[in-house]
């Protein structure tokens, strides 16, 4: 389909409108013999479903999540929109709630390290300068 579809707008821009009507005939003749495809919201549930069912909790996983959905959405949705689906919605659940703005734990955890390692340096910082203080007094 997508192939017919590329070549009737190639067509089409060539001022070729005889071979693009056939290249449009011929898609919707193929079209009415093809299973329905998914809407968004199907999907996304779908995906949601087999990325419960699978456990992928990170991007890592999404090898197993995508072999599962590919063979169960054979013909009903398109492998990019899977791809993208999947993705979407493995990342939207391993996002943390932290105050009141959703972050993913990578943002999170670098946030983290970084508060940690200013307060060491601070620390590092201020023991001699203290110090210091005490031996002049």
């Amino acid at each position: 389909m997508k192939q017919r579809n590329d070549s009737a707008s190639i067509y089409s821009s060539q001022n070729r409108a005889d071979l693009a009507e056939s290249e449009i005939a011929q898609m919707n003749v193929i079209r009415e013999f093809l299973p329905a495809q998914l809407s968004l919201e199907e999907l996304e549930a779908a995906v949601k479903e087999i990325i419960s069912a699978t456990g992928a909790t990170s991007l890592k996983e999404m090898g197993k999540v995508m072999s599962v959905a590919s063979r169960q959405l054979a013909g009903r949705a398109e492998g990019r929109a899977i791809s993208e689906m999947v993705k979407k919605n493995i990342v939207v659940a391993n996002e943390s709630f932290y105050g009141g703005v959703y972050i993913p734990f990578s943002a999170f955890y670098q946030a983290c390290c970084f508060s940690w390692l200013f307060f060491l340096q601070l620390f590092q910082f201020l023991v001699p300068v203290l110090s210091f203080i005490k031996i002049i007094r």
